[in-house]
């Protein structure tokens, strides 16, 4: 059971981080489109994932 968590929980942060790195000008666009409204907590996720 926790060696099949560890690995969907992995292969969902690689599928997180592979979009994150690839499509950070689009979500920063977005992020700036709505102004932050609703994507304060979401954008400042992004951002600790992109820092790392």
């Amino acid at each position: 059971m926790t060696e099949y968590n560890r690995t969907e929980l992995g292969k969902k942060a690689t599928e997180r981080g592979f979009v994150i790195r690839t499509g950070t000008a689009e979500v920063q666009q977005m992020a700036t489109k709505i102004k932050y409204r609703t994507n304060i907590r979401f954008g400042s996720v992004l951002y600790f994932y992109i820092l790392i």
